[in-house]
C-alpha cells in the first residue's frame, strides 16, 4: 500500500505548478553509476539480436543490454556495466563463477536464475523434443526429478545467491529478479501433437503435448516463481521480484494457445522461440546452416550432446519434427576427424560442442526479442516506482 500511495502522491504533485519544477523525472536513471547483470540464458538473451559473447552466449537483445541502451537510463559517462550472464548456469554456478567478479557498491543488479537448478532443460528434452531418445517413462522420471529439486534445493540455492549479491549493493542499490513464464496455453488441438525431433522414432515412444503434460509443466514454472519470490521476500525491500509470467499469458504469446495449430513458428504474437521462428533482422540462413561451436555446459551445449548421443545409437536417423523437412546430419565424421588430428585442444574447443543442427535450434523455449523487451520494460518501470519511494 505504501508504494501505491507514494506513486499516487508523485502523480498528484506533478500537476501542481508549485511542485512541477521540483518533481524529478522518475524515468531518468542516469544516477546509476555502477550496475551488473548476472544469471542464466534468459539473462544472456539467448538468440536475440547480435551475439556479443561466444563463451557465454550473450546477445544484444537480452533484457540487460536493452536496459543499458534504453534512453530512460540517461547518459552517465562514469557508468560501469558488467554483463556477466552466461547460458546454462545454475544458481550455485552463478554464485561461484559470476558473483566474485561483481564490483562493490552496485546501484543496480539484475538476476535471472533458478530454471537450471531444477533441470527444466531435462524436462524439455524428455517430454517435448526428445533430443536424447527416450519414452514416457523417461519423461515421467524427468518431471518427478524436477519437482524434487523445486521442493528441496531451489530456495536454498537462491537464498545464497541473493545474500551474496546484497553485500555488493550501494546504500540506495536495488536488485531486480525476473522470474520465469509458463510455456503453454490450453488448446486441445495440441493433445495429439508431438515435437519429437526424430521422425524414425517409434510412434509409441513419441511424447505428445497433451493438456495434462502442459498443465503439469506450467504448474512447475509457477512453483519455481513462488520459490523465487519466497527467497526475495526474505531478503528485504531492496530486492524486488519482477513477475512477467502474466504478460505472456495475457498477450497469447505461449505455445498451444487457443486458435493455434502447432507448430506455428511465425505466428503473430508468439513470444517464445520455436525452432523455425525468425525475428526481425534475423539471418534466414539460421533455419538451415549449422552454427558455431557452443559451450558444452550451456543449454545449447546440452542439446548438442543429447543429439550426438542419439545419433551414435541411430546413425541413419534424420533430424526434424514430424511435419517439417528432415535433415541428415553426420556429426560423427567431423568429430572423429577433429579428434584424430588433435585439433580440438589446438583450436581451443575442449569446452565446446560442435553444432551440427540448424542454428535456430539453440534458442527454443527462450523469449523472443519482444519478450526480452517486455522484461526490460517491466524492470525499468519497477525502477521508477522505487525511485519514487526514495524521493517521497
Amino acid at each position: 500500500m505504501k508504494r501505491i500511495l507514494n506513486w499516487s502522491l508523485a502523480t498528484v504533485l506533478s500537476q501542481i505548478p508549485l511542485f512541477q519544477s521540483s518533481i524529478p523525472d522518475l524515468d531518468d536513471q542516469s544516477w546509476i553509476q555502477r550496475w551488473t547483470a548476472v544469471g542464466d540464458s534468459y539473462a544472456s538473451g539467448l538468440g536475440t539480436g547480435l551475439r556479443l559473447d561466444y563463451g557465454c552466449s550473450r546477445y544484444a537483445g537480452g533484457y540487460p543490454n536493452l536496459m543499458e541502451t534504453d534512453e530512460r537510463f540517461g547518459l552517465n559517462p562514469n557508468r560501469t556495466f558488467q554483463y556477466l550472464a552466461c547460458s546454462g548456469l545454475k544458481s550455485t554456478e552463478i554464485l561461484t563463477k559470476q558473483v566474485p567478479h561483481v564490483l562493490d557498491n552496485q546501484d543496480l543488479i539484475t538476476i535471472s536464475a533458478g530454471g537450471n537448478d531444477v533441470a527444466l532443460g531435462d524436462v524439455l528434452d524428455s517430454c517435448i523434443f526428445q533430443w536424447k531418445h527416450g519414452n514416457s517413462a523417461r519423461c515421467d522420471a524427468a518431471l518427478v526429478r524436477s519437482q524434487e529439486l523445486i521442493d528441496t534445493v531451489l530456495e536454498t540455492n537462491v537464498d545464497l545467491l541473493i545474500d551474496s549479491l546484497v553485500t555488493k549493493l550501494s546504500p540506495n542499490g536495488r536488485i531486480y529478479y525476473p522470474g520465469y513464464a509458463q510455456f503453454f496455453g490450453d488448446s486441445v488441438s495440441c493433445n495429439n501433437i508431438s515435437w519429437s525431433v526424430w521422425p524414425r522414432m517409434p510412434p509409441s515412444d513419441r511424447q505428445n503435448l497433451t493438456i495434462e503434460r502442459r498443465v503439469r509443466m506450467n504448474h512447475m514454472v509457477s512453483q519455481v516463481n513462488k520459490k523465487l519470490k519466497q527467497s526475495i521476500d526474505k531478503a528485504g525491500e531492496n530486492v524486488i521480484f519482477i513477475d512477467w509470467d502474466w504478460t505472456f499469458a495475457q498477450a497469447g504469446g505461449r505455445f498451444c494457445e487457443n486458435g493455434t495449430r502447432e507448430p506455428a513458428p511465425q505466428r503473430q504474437g508468439l513470444l517464445f522461440f520455436e525452432w523455425n521462428t525468425m525475428d526481425d533482422g534475423d539471418d534466414p540462413n539460421l533455419l538451415i546452416r549449422p552454427g558455431d561451436p557452443v559451450p558444452s555446459d550451456s543449454f545449447e551445449g546440452d542439446i548438442g550432446k543429447w543429439v550426438l548421443e542419439t545419433l551414435t545409437k541411430h546413425p541413419d536417423w534424420q533430424f526434424g519434427p514430424v511435419g517439417t523437412e528432415p535433415i541428415a546430419i553426420y556429426p560423427a565424421v567431423m568429430e572423429r576427424l577433429i579428434d584424430s588430428q588433435g585439433l580440438r585442444a589446438q583450436l581451443g574447443f575442449d569446452d565446446y560442442v560442435f553444432w551440427f543442427l540448424p542454428d535456430s535450434w539453440k534458442r527454443v523455449f527462450h523469449p523472443r526479442a519482444l519478450g526480452q523487451r517486455l522484461i526490460a520494460d517491466m524492470i525499468i518501470h519497477a525502477m521508477a516506482v522505487e525511485k519514487a519511494n526514495m524521493v517521497f
